[in-house]
């Protein structure tokens, strides 16, 4: 029942932090004027669009498979590309809708979960593939990372076993069908597997990028690369981030804003 709670609560902070900046249209038309009848005209754009907004604190780390607090996931949200994503509204009701993954399917016993990925490229113009995100899954999993959230992905097969040393990496039940399909064994049919999807533990890792780096990876703008939106262009540490738009992201063109600057309260 803990854990239940826990899990609530985190999905709770992924739904705020995901409305933060992405889903806003550049072209964006008034709704019609359904008392005269008559068409608003489309609304219009100016040439730069930037969004000033504040953080609590200063993220402790923005490593996916260690971020645990809220104000490291309203960056992460905005710069990474988890399989899916929630597009929510004023109320705070949000709908599940494709991320990373263009669609997914599951069996009729609920055990195999398979996304299909769509073609996307990191901020560096490396192709994001399925076998990222085996990688960060695994390594959230590995008992050396110490991640706080491993339990999050304790629905997949032999993920809590291979958490706690009683099981290899390769025995837990996720992989790679090919660069563009990832498949997912869970333990039993769970029914809040499609809402984990969204968090961070289901962005992709790139491996060649975390071993470079190593304990210095996530603490600095330099150590990253990004498949969401946005791209960090400058983290003045307990002052500011600073957010620009990724050109590379696969949905450049209906990404609004340009900049956004995210200001540390300390």
């Amino acid at each position: 029942m803990k854990s239940k709670k826990l899990l609530a609560a985190l999905l709770t902070v992924s739904l705020t932090s995901s409305m933060a900046l992405v889903g806003c249209k550049k072209d964006e038309k008034v709704d019609d004027n359904k008392a005269t009848g008559e068409k608003n005209e489309e609304a219009k754009m100016d040439k730069d669009q930037y969004l000033n907004v504040l953080l609590q604190s200063e993220p402790r780390t923005l490593d996916p498979s260690k971020s645990t607090d809220a104000n490291s996931s309203d960056v992460l949200t905005n710069v990474m590309e988890s399989l899916t994503r929630l597009e929510g509204d004023e109320s705070g009701k949000g709908t599940i809708v494709p991320g990373a993954a263009e669609k997914w399917e599951q069996s009729e016993d609920g055990i195999i979960w398979k996304f299909n990925l769509r073609d996307m490229k990191w901020s560096d113009g490396q192709p994001v593939t399925a076998e990222q995100f085996v990688y960060g899954i695994k390594r959230t999993l590995n008992p050396e990372t110490a991640s706080q959230y491993a339990f999050l992905l304790y629905p997949i097969k032999n993920a809590e076993a291979y958490n706690g040393n009683k099981a290899k990496a390769e025995d837990v039940g996720v992989k790679a069908i090919d660069e563009k399909t990832l498949e997912f064994t869970l333990e039993r049919p769970c029914s809040y597997f499609l809402d984990l999807t969204y968090f961070k533990v289901m962005e992709p890792q790139r491996q060649d990028i975390i071993e470079k780096h190593g304990d210095k990876y996530g603490t600095e703008a330099d150590t990253m690369v990004f498949s969401g939106p946005f791209m960090i262009k400058e983290w003045v540490h307990n002052n500011k981030i600073e957010l620009v738009k990724n050109p590379e992201y696969w949905d450049a063109e209906n990404v609004k804003l340009e900049k956004a600057t995210m200001k540390i309260i300390k």
